[in-house]
């Protein structure tokens, strides 16, 4: 007896208990005109509307179900689920987020004719409260410089959700389970540091949904975890990450965003991982700055720069 074809795409789900987003992902997975697909689920939920759910689309197309024995927590699930792919190429799709047309899935398969392992595309941003759709455009010299210097991701990431991402098994790469607001940043930044090249295709082709439920909402402008996480980033590559006033940037305005009036403050926040030399002169010189003028975004800029240069670009020399 022939054994069946491998797949070539594995759509990977790691689902917890949101049934009524897993059903809108589910049916836009089965009008999908290309087929060469297998679903895998890995299941967080401690009950068992998941598990029923998935029973209802058996037959429709190839679906793995698995129920995790413990529950593992988002970055472990992703990794969990993108692990149990068997096919070639790896699409993360959250739970909540779904395909935006019934040739999406054909168009990132036709995305790996470019032979580049690390494939994104445009998407459609969905706020589920006020129904208002909108999208982020890219512009190529935007996303060129990001595959050139990955660490721009960290002030502007033009990837988007994972749910935007198409990967090739061989990438050695996996989510950090220690992060959940620069879980995703992180994963692309190592992705493009290993492959050293991306390829973005700008129509969108996937919806991602604002939604209440999200575990990022309780994290947005929480200073101990943007602020550790932002930590756990500068350890693993340090002053690799700023090349330039891009990079710089993006660190002027954490400072800023956070209102951190002090190092003493940061690195309390930063929960035993010690801070570099040029935010201790951020926040020095933020603080002779009256905040109307620092949240000026023009104004901003201009004292960023000289920050950078009269601070930072000498510590280079």
């Amino acid at each position: 007896m022939d054994s069946m074809p491998q797949p070539f795409i594995s759509i990977c789900i790691p689902a917890y208990k949101r049934t009524l987003y897993l059903t809108r992902l589910l049916n836009s997975i089965e009008v999908q005109s290309y087929k060469n697909f297998e679903v895998v689920v890995t299941d967080d939920s401690d009950d068992e509307q998941v598990a029923d759910l998935c029973k209802t689309f058996a037959s429709s197309f190839t679906l793995h179900y698995y129920k995790n024995p413990l529950q593992l927590g988002a970055a472990a699930n992703w990794n969990q689920c993108l692990g149990l792919g068997s096919s070639e190429w790896l699409k993360i799709m959250h739970d909540d987020d779904w395909f935006a047309t019934n040739d999406s899935l054909a168009k990132f398969a036709e995305a790996t004719k470019k032979d580049i392992k690390f494939i994104w595309s445009n998407y459609f941003a969905r706020n589920e409260n006020t129904q208002k759709v909108f999208t982020k455009n890219e512009s190529e010299a935007k996303v060129l410089d990001s595959i050139k210097n990955p660490f721009l991701l960290f002030g502007d990431n033009v990837v988007g959700p994972p749910t935007t991402v198409l990967i090739h098994k061989s990438v050695p790469v996996k989510y950090d389970v220690s992060m959940v607001w620069l879980v995703d940043i992180d994963y692309f930044i190592n992705a493009l540091l290993h492959e050293h090249e991306g390829y973005y295709i700008h129509e969108p082709l996937v919806y991602f949904s604002y939604n209440d439920s999200q575990v990022t909402n309780l994290h947005f402008n929480n200073k101990s975890t943007e602020i550790h996480e932002a930590m756990i980033l500068w350890h693993k590559h340090g002053a690799k990450m700023i090349s330039g006033t891009a990079d710089y940037s993006a660190w002027w305005r954490l400072v800023r965003n956070l209102k951190i009036n002090s190092l003493q403050d940061f690195n309390l926040y930063a929960q035993g991982l010690d801070a570099p030399d040029f935010i201790a002169d951020i926040i020095s010189f933020q603080k002779n700055i009256p905040r109307p003028i620092l949240k000026n975004p023009v104004f901003s800029k201009v004292f960023m720069l000289f920050c950078y240069y009269l601070k930072y670009s000498k510590s280079l020399r």
